[in-house]
């Protein structure tokens, strides 16, 4: 990962913060005009798309045009709904806030050292020396105070210090006094470059770094998504740790847990959690296809709960509550649900933001939709990008739960009707159980046909939710070509 324009712009704003300080800003005023000279958050914006474009390439997306790739990376993925970019301005305002309060602190801190040094020598101007029976307790507080000074040059001014107070004179007590006061500047002046330079070029890198990472693995993370998702061989996908994985979280459950039956960290296509789960994560996502050894089965049952509690059960007691807290922990040993208390877990599945113009769905049984015509040539049932991006705007209300089910819709409907507006079309409808008052689905469903182009499959028109009094109006003043068995 190169930053080289985000390393240009750290330059820049550590010396402009030095300069500015220097010519008399405030913290705050310093931090916030070298900003606005040197957006380093912009410039990490500017270094960090190119790559991302890179990465979603490698993990798929070779096909995708780069022009479109950006356009897809530059979109929110995660649960806050931010962009790359409202990222990166979320980003600068917690820059400036961060690199103010670390340089307030030095300057603070340093100024408190000066003025109470100031104060134990002023407190013996009256007399102008200090009493020989004092000076061990002095030079005791003297040197608690300026614990944190370490430096070869303020050592050497303490030592000449103690040398010119034990001389017992008013000229004595003026060099140390000087000596000191000049030390702890010098050693202020210290802190201070050594707190821009923290603040600038470890802590503001970091961050910087830190989203980049983040925004790294979910640009390969939806490479990969759009990859295999619609690849009909693949049939789901082992969750895999990163090799610098630092710590047991929730990422070491998905990648360790058999949470749907089908085997240790694997998850059926549309049940895989949403990657990256926090920030740094680098975890990465493998294609699992039919057949493979790998697979226990190949019918997944939602065991999340039970296949999450094995896995917990054989963590020790530290690494339990590492991944619930505490409180978790002791309220999971007490019988309660582990998906409560886990950090970082979430309900939300993967989605690739990548959208592909052509997505495979499944196959159907022709015998079912001979119905509708018996010139059906083909299983393979697809969707365009077109038509999801229709049934998101056209049917807000249901997309989420028709774009979910389609695919059980037409692998195994409850009722067809023909579409007599339309050739060679059915409506596909289904009961989701499970689901509020098991709602129902609509899926209009284009055939392909035997004189159609070669590159013509059976093709998702739209789809909607509908209510039990409008099935009730299909049964009865639509043609039924097909009803599910009881």
């Amino acid at each position: 990962m190169k930053l080289t324009k985000m390393e240009e712009a750290l330059k820049g704003f550590q010396q402009t913060i030095k300069d500015l300080l220097a010519s008399g800003r405030t913290p705050r005023q310093a931090v916030n005009e070298a900003y606005k000279q040197y957006p380093v958050m912009k410039a990490m914006q500017s270094d960090l798309l190119p790559q991302l474009v890179i990465q979603a390439q490698k993990g798929g997306a070779a096909d995708v045009p780069k022009e479109k790739l950006q356009k897809y990376m530059a979109q929110s993925w995660a649960a806050d709904g931010l962009t790359l970019s409202q990222r990166t301005t979320k980003g600068a305002k917690a820059v400036v806030t961060n690199c103010t309060k670390v340089i307030k602190t030095s300057l603070e801190n340093g100024d408190g050292v000066y003025n109470m040094a100031k104060k134990l020598f002023d407190g013996y101007k009256a007399g102008g020396v200090i009493p020989e029976q004092d000076i061990p307790k002095f030079l005791e507080k003297l040197t608690d105070l300026t614990q944190d000074y370490q430096s070869a040059s303020f050592k050497r001014a303490l030592r000449a210090a103690q040398r010119n107070i034990n001389k017992l004179s008013t000229q004595g007590m003026k060099a140390a006094y000087n000596g000191v006061l000049d030390a702890i500047e010098k050693g202020n002046e210290d802190k201070l470059n050594k707190a821009i330079h923290i603040a600038t070029q470890e802590r503001t890198r970091y961050f910087a770094q830190r989203i980049a990472r983040t925004e790294m693995a979910r640009a390969y993370a939806d490479g990969v998504f759009y990859r295999w998702y619609k690849d009909a061989d693949c049939v789901a996908f082992k969750w895999e740790l990163s090799s610098r994985h630092p710590c047991d979280d929730i990422c070491d459950l998905y990648a360790h847990a058999d949470l749907w039956g089908i085997g240790e960290g694997i998850f059926p296509k549309d049940k895989v959690p949403t990657l990256p789960v926090h920030p740094n994560c680098m975890c990465r996502l493998v294609p699992v296809f039919a057949g493979s050894p790998q697979l226990k089965s190949e019918k997944p049952k939602d065991r999340s709960l039970d296949g999450g509690m094995e896995y917990i059960e054989r963590l020790s007691k530290s690494l339990q509550i590492s991944l619930l807290g505490k409180t978790g922990a002791e309220k999971v040993d007490s019988g309660d649900d582990w998906r409560k208390h886990a950090n970082g877990v979430s309900n939300k599945v993967m989605q690739s933001r990548i959208e592909p113009d052509v997505i495979t769905v499944c196959n159907i049984n022709p015998d079912i939709y001979s119905g509708i015509t018996s010139d059906i040539r083909g299983e393979e049932v697809i969707i365009t990008s077109k038509q999801v991006k229709h049934i998101k705007e056209r049917h807000s209300d249901a997309a989420e739960l028709v774009l979910e089910k389609y695919k059980t819709t037409l692998e195994a409907p409850d009722y067809i009707f023909l579409d007599e507006k339309h050739e060679h079309t059915g409506l596909v409808v289904k009961r989701i159980a499970g689901t509020d008052k098991d709602e129902i689905i609509n899926v209009v469903l284009r055939i392909a046909i035997s004189s159609d182009a070669d590159e013509i499959k059976h093709s998702i028109i739209t789809g909607w939710k509908i209510s039990e009094s409008r099935l009730r109006n299909y049964i009865r003043r639509k043609k039924n070509v097909y009803t599910k068995a009881p």
